[in-house]
C-alpha cells in the first residue's frame, strides 16, 4: 500500500531499455542523472556517453542481454538502472538518482517499476543487486552473501605498509559502520553522506 501510494504521489514515467536503438538516448540521460547523483558527486561520473560504451550496450542489446531502466518526471530524467540479464539471471550493475529529487525517493520508485516489469516480461529466476550494502537491497532482497576482492601484491616494505594502511582503514570503516548501526543512526549518516 505504501509503495503504491509513493508511486502515485510522484508524477513520473519510466521506460525499459532493451533495444539497440534506445542506447544512445539512454546513455545521454543516464549520464546527466549520474552527474547529479551522490555517486557522481563523490566518485565522479559513473555513466558516460563515449562511443565504446554505446557500442558495448548496443551489442548487449543485440544479444538480448541488456535490461536498463530510466525514470523521468516532467520529461526530466531523474533515475536510472543499468542491468544485464542472461540465462535467467538479472545483474544490477549501476543505479543512481538525481539528489535534488531525493525526497520523492526516485530510486525506490524506479525499483518498484523495474520489479513490476520483471514480473510481467521475461521474469528472471535470480535478481542480483551486486556488491555493497544499499538500504534498497535489504528492503527488496531475500538473501544476502558476503563477497570481496582479492589483492595480490609483492612482498616489499612499501607494499606491506600500503596493504597495512588499507587494512587499518577497512577495520576503521567496519567499526564506524557497526557503531552507527548500534546507535541506530546509520540511516541518517548515510543520507548526510549522500547529500554532501
Amino acid at each position: 500500500y505504501n509503495f503504491r501510494r509513493q508511486k502515485r504521489r510522484f508524477d513520473h514515467q519510466w521506460e525499459a531499455v532493451t533495444e539497440a536503438s534506445q542506447v544512445d538516448g539512454f546513455l545521454r540521460d543516464a549520464s546527466a542523472v549520474s552527474a547529479r547523483s551522490w555517486q557522481g558527486k563523490r566518485l565522479g561520473l559513473r555513466v558516460g556517453t563515449d562511443d565504446s560504451l554505446a557500442m558495448s550496450f548496443r551489442r548487449l542489446a543485440e544479444l538480448k542481454a541488456l535490461r536498463c531502466y530510466l525514470l523521468r518526471s516532467h520529461d526530466q530524467p531523474v533515475a536510472f538502472a543499468i542491468g544485464l540479464q542472461w540465462n535467467g539471471r538479472f545483474q544490477l550493475e549501476e543505479i543512481g538518482y538525481d539528489t535534488s529529487f531525493a525526497n520523492a525517493s526516485p530510486g525506490t520508485i524506479l525499483m518498484l517499476n523495474m520489479l513490476d516489469d520483471m514480473f510481467q516480461n521475461n521474469m528472471p529466476k535470480t535478481l542480483d543487486f551486486g556488491f555493497g550494502d544499499g538500504a534498497y537491497k535489504s528492503l527488496f532482497g531475500n538473501h544476502s552473501s558476503q563477497s570481496g576482492s582479492r589483492l595480490i601484491v609483492n612482498r616489499q616494505l612499501r607494499t606491506s605498509l600500503a596493504v597495512g594502511l588499507k587494512r587499518w582503514g577497512a577495520g576503521l570503516e567496519k567499526a564506524v559502520r557497526a557503531s552507527t548501526r548500534f546507535a541506530r543512526v546509520d540511516h541518517w549518516v548515510r543520507q548526510a553522506y549522500r547529500r554532501n
